[in-house]
């Protein structure tokens, strides 16, 4: 389920960092099922929209956890796996 959504806020950096100004954006997401396009019951446990900092080529995203106590793991990727 967090495929998704890291996927589309944590892609190629530099990709998007070559696109977009440095500056500060909000990003509306969606939590998918990881089987099909089906939003997610996980979707319900972040706060809309995420912010998007871009600063000098890197970027930060930063989402918040509405109901911290139901979600117990949360990974992005970092290379091959996810940290």
């Amino acid at each position: 389920m967090f495929a998704v959504i890291t996927a589309f806020l944590f892609g190629s950096q530099s990709a998007y960092a070559e696109t977009l100004a440095d500056g500060t954006y909000t990003v509306d997401y969606m939590i998918k099922k990881p089987d099909d396009e089906s939003v997610s019951i996980a979707n319900d446990y972040w706060n809309k929209p995420a912010t998007v900092i871009v600063n000098g080529g890197d970027i930060t995203v930063q989402m918040t956890i509405n109901h911290s106590k139901w979600v117990t793991v949360f990974k992005v990727p970092s290379g091959n796996s996810f940290v």
